[in-house]
């Protein structure tokens, strides 16, 4: 006997991949910002880095994606 996947499943499975690549570009762009020079004369004049703030918010956002992913493909299981 096969068993089957639910849709469910599926789709925590792709939110989850999905929340993954987000975390991994936003890690991706948090150290690109580090290292311009554009970003350091941000802080210096600005006290905060636009670049830095969105990658910090796409890290967030893709690792919430990925836990509810998560959650859906492997919480749940019916009984």
């Amino acid at each position: 006997m096969k068993k089957r996947t639910n849709s469910a499943s599926m789709i925590g499975i792709l939110i989850a991949m999905i929340g993954l690549a987000l975390l991994i570009f936003g890690i991706y762009q948090f150290n690109t910002a580090r290292q311009s020079l554009g970003n350091a004369l941000g802080k210096l004049f600005k006290g905060s880095s636009r670049q830095e703030t969105l990658a910090i918010v796409e890290m967030i956002a893709g690792g919430a994606l990925a836990l509810v992913g998560a959650f859906l493909a492997f919480g749940r299981r019916k009984r």
